[in-house]
């Protein structure tokens, strides 16, 4: 809201030379209201009358109804995404950041791009509106205060109430809510959400594939039979035995064992989990240990987070295994090729309820 009140003093040399009973002040007071409109206003018509009066110290009043016109547009600044087009762009990024946070895990490449971007595309947008045109004309109560110095009368104060809603542009880095900076801004806006939906989009389709596919690639492979042979890091032979297959009614088991100075074998039982780029492994939720456990002793054999974790993953020769021995160990890689099917599965003893 503009509001103009001050006191202006004023030196108005008009010659007192009309003579008679004609009060001079008037012409001083309407002389200066006709020349000194408010702040942001011009004025528009000032009465041909100004009646003065005479206050009780000498000085004189005139109280005069004046037309003025607002030179200048006054304006708000506001947020644009509260408009309807930033508002809607703002929505799809916003529903693209919340589906990266909740799906995506942290350091994943396509999550810290969403992040990013939605991050930069939803910087500060201020814009301004108009809120009183310019040339807007109004009425106001001019109050002029005279005083005799020397032979004449000046003004010594003056103030309006002209007023109008809204403050002064004061910011020319703001652009109009209409302008087309703004229309401009929507537009790259809308692109940028229209990209970010594409790459989700795109990322969920090569999950769906990733999954078919490596689906697809363990129910071949991890068939009750089926066996994987390998070799660990020292060179100890390794042969895994599929005893129940991923399709199977029970949960896939896989045998392994390791042959060293000692045999050690095994038996995993485990179920197919999707990672989050969408592809499937076989991994193991209990062990069994089936013989002379070289390779899975561990100081703390009571502890849950010491027992070995066998993980399947598929690949296009066959399997790769991942052996995990305590949390605190590095998980030891194993290249697996297939070397056929078995008819004879070994007879494993039933896996114990309390063993997990």
């Amino acid at each position: 809201m503009i509001r103009f009140r001050s006191a202006v003093p004023a030196a108005c040399a008009l010659a007192l030379a009309l003579g008679g009973c004609k009060d001079p002040r008037r012409d001083i007071a309407r002389a200066y209201l006709q020349t000194h409109p408010p702040a942001g206003f011009a004025v528009v018509a000032v009465p041909e009358t100004v009646p003065v009066a005479t206050k009780p110290d000498g000085s004189g009043e005139a109280v005069v109804n004046v037309r003025y016109r607002l030179v200048d547009p006054t304006v708000e600044v506001h947020d644009g995404f509260t408009l309807p087009r930033g508002q809607k762009a703002s929505e799809r990024l916003a529903a693209v950041r919340g589906w990266a946070l909740s799906t995506l895990p942290d350091g994943q490449p396509l999550r810290e791009t969403i992040l990013a971007t939605v991050a930069q595309a939803r910087a500060e947008l201020p814009v301004k509106r108009v809120v009183t045109p310019g040339g807007t004309e109004l009425d106001a109560i001019a109050t002029i205060t005279l005083r005799k110095t020397g032979g004449s009368w000046e003004v010594v104060e003056f103030h309006t109430d002209a007023s109008v809603p809204g403050a002064p542009d004061s910011d020319a880095r703001i652009p109009l809510e209409d302008s087309p900076d703004v229309a401009a801004r929507f537009d790259r806006l809308e692109t940028t959400a229209r990209q970010l939906e594409q790459s989700r989009d795109e990322y969920l389709a090569a999950r769906q594939r990733a999954a078919a596919a490596s689906l697809e690639q363990l129910r071949g492979q991890l068939r009750a039979g089926q066996t994987f042979e390998g070799h660990l890091p020292d060179g100890s032979p390794v042969r895994i035995i599929i005893s129940n297959g991923v399709d199977d009614e029970e949960p896939a088991v896989a045998v392994l064992t390791v042959r060293g100075a000692e045999e050690s074998s095994a038996r995993f039982t485990g179920n197919l989990v999707q990672q989050p780029a969408g592809s499937y492994v076989w991994r193991s939720a209990r062990i069994l240990t089936l013989s002379s456990p070289s390779f899975v002793a561990t100081p703390a054999a009571t502890d849950a987070s010491a027992h070995p974790i066998l993980t399947l993953f598929p690949n296009s020769q066959g399997l790769t295994g991942q052996l995990e021995i305590g949390a605190a160990q590095r998980p030891v890689s194993l290249p697996l090729r297939p070397t056929g099917v078995v008819d004879l599965i070994p007879d494993i003893p039933a896996l114990p309820t309390a063993d997990r």
